[in-house]
């Protein structure tokens, strides 16, 4: 009898038991976060964290580091300055989108007299500008131009960016204008291009950069750009060229 009453007890105990577990699994299940690429976690099959495997972000150790190649500042307007730098991503399949810097820019006595931040955006296999104007400097003259990342890059696989050409490159030394058609052969409107003019002395240096912004251009469209400057450039330009930033393609 007690034998009885014992293996009862013990089969509504785990009729509980199976109970319980019915109902509390699907709420455990719900309320536990599940392994994401997002949650600051090595937790699936990723090879760092949150990078790596089936996560979109590319981990640091398997990419080369952005380069520098070189900065300049100009003296545009009374008070007024800009900064260009040029950048080589060599990762031939990997870019990344609002990379965090810094531009500092310096007078003769090193004194650091302007500093700009910005995000950019870095297409695969490529040397790129990165330019900042409009800088306010008061009444010192800048001489002497830095630029930083001040973040890690998060790296992801891409495709590049769209294949727009330039066509019809004019420059008139007198009036310091620089011209040009940009043309977009794809069959999609491409959106939001950055256009940076860069021009040169026969040392190779940079002398004067600008930047305007293209709105759009539709698939088979031309849109014309222009660049202006105000003061004669510290040298003889001898080379003009323009850089085009287009949304990369993932």
């Amino acid at each position: 009898m007690s034998s009885w009453a014992t293996r009862r007890k013990l089969m509504y105990a785990s009729f509980g038991m199976l109970l319980l577990a019915a109902i509390l699994g699907p709420l455990l299940w719900y309320a536990y976060p599940k392994p994401s690429c997002s949650d600051g976690k090595r937790n699936q099959d990723e090879q760092g964290i949150d990078c790596g495997g089936s996560c979109a972000r590319i981990c640091a150790a398997a990419t080369q580091p952005l380069r520098v190649l070189w900065t300049r500042s100009f003296f545009v307007a009374p008070g007024v300055a800009s900064g260009v730098a040029f950048i080589l991503n060599p990762n031939p399949t990997f870019g990344a989108e609002d990379v965090s810097y810094r531009l500092r820019l310096y007078d003769a006595q090193n004194i650091l007299i302007a500093e700009r931040r910005g995000e950019a955006s870095v297409p695969p296999n490529a040397e790129f500008p990165i330019f900042e104007g409009g800088i306010s400097v008061g009444n010192r003259i800048p001489v002497r131009a830095f630029l930083e990342f001040t973040e890690e890059p998060a790296w992801r696989i891409s495709k590049g960016t769209p294949p727009l050409s330039i066509s019809n490159q004019r420059f008139d030394e007198r009036a310091l204008v620089l011209e040009a058609d940009v043309t977009n052969p794809d069959v999609g409107t491409v959106r939001g291009i950055e256009a940076v003019g860069v021009v040169y002395d026969e040392e190779d240096n940079a002398i004067g950069a600008s930047k305007t912004v293209i709105d759009r251009i539709p698939g088979g469209g031309t849109a014309h750009v222009v660049f202006t400057w105000l003061l004669p450039f510290a040298s003889p330009p001898v080379a003009e060229r323009i850089y085009l930033l287009a949304p990369q393609a993932e």
